[in-house]
């Protein structure tokens, strides 16, 4: 999208408005220029690439929401072929934003081919069957009715915490690759990641916990209270705060792990970034919590 920044903003100036563009690395609808647009005293952000998540009462957010038309016959092909190759009846579908405008005929080409489509809302998404990188509700809200999931669109960013955090089949239709994946062998592979991090973390005595600035991303409560649970089990914490953290400058803190309290797929891409530094989720931290817990008691 930055690539189109130059011609929007041209756009936008022939309106007579003053155009400041963030050169700012964006990770979602959780990252809004902020700072940027107070800094240059903006009236208003344009978000472009993402649905709306949060609210920002600071300043105005015009959220241009991405729209990807998958061809016709293309789309018609993809779908018999995935019903085809997906031998379940009662199926769970996701998909990101870019794809929500063609969500109806997809369900139709599914049921057409004999297939019983499950859709939910998401927590923070606004829309159905939309998922995120940090809110996959979509999916687990609909996992007791269904048998598989499929996940219509590019890519394993979206799916895979979907994946992560089900138990039934998993396949993805990727409409720019021309495929139909079953990605159900990469839950296994997580989850022993996964508890190799808890491992290692349990031998450590300090922690530095990430709080991210991002508006979306900012849970300094939840850092705090993991701050006051570490010392419950004996460790200690440090709370650690950035916009955007460089694993290669955070390696320089001298704790032997870290707890992630940002986006929650830090913890699943990034787990292992830091060499014997395992970088823990919420949720990993609160089973090592537990498992240490038990120990004492």
């Amino acid at each position: 999208l930055k690539k189109e920044a130059l011609k929007y903003a041209k756009e936008l100036e022939k309106e007579g408005n003053e155009v400041f563009i963030s050169a700012s690395p964006c990770f979602g609808a959780c990252d809004i220029a902020l700072e940027e647009a107070k800094k240059v005293e903006a009236e208003k952000i344009i978000h472009f690439g993402h649905s709306k998540l949060i609210d920002i009462k600071e300043i105005e957010v015009e959220y241009v929401e991405p729209k990807i038309e998958i061809e016709k016959e293309l789309l018609n092909q993809l779908i018999t072929e995935a019903s085809q190759k997906i031998r379940f009846k009662k199926i769970g579908l996701v998909t990101n934003v870019s794809h929500i405008s063609q969500l109806k005929e997809i369900k139709e080409l599914f049921k057409r081919n004999g297939k019983e489509i499950f859709t939910a809302n998401g927590e923070r998404t606004k829309k159905e069957a939309q998922i995120l990188g940090c809110d996959v509700s979509a999916a687990t809200k609909i996992e007791k009715e269904v048998e598989a999931f499929v996940y219509f669109g590019g890519g394993l960013f979206h799916p895979l915490g979907a994946l992560i955090l089900t138990n039934k089949p998993f396949f993805v239709i990727d409409p720019f690759q021309r495929k139909i994946d079953e990605i159900t062998n990469l839950r296994e592979k997580y989850k022993k990641i996964s508890n190799a991090k808890i491992s290692i973390a349990s031998q450590a005595k300090t922690f530095g916990i990430l709080v991210s600035t991002k508006p979306g991303q900012f849970n300094l409560e939840k850092a705090l209270k993991i701050k006051e649970d570490l010392k419950k089990i004996g460790k200690e914490g440090f709370l650690l705060v950035a916009n955007t953290f460089d694993f290669n400058e955070i390696s320089n803190f001298e704790v032997d792990a870290f707890i992630n309290t940002a986006c929650p797929r830090i913890g699943i891409e990034e787990g292992e970034r830091i060499k014997n530094k395992p970088i823990l989720s919420v949720e990993e931290f609160y089973f090592l919590f537990k498992l240490l817990n038990s120990k004492d008691s």
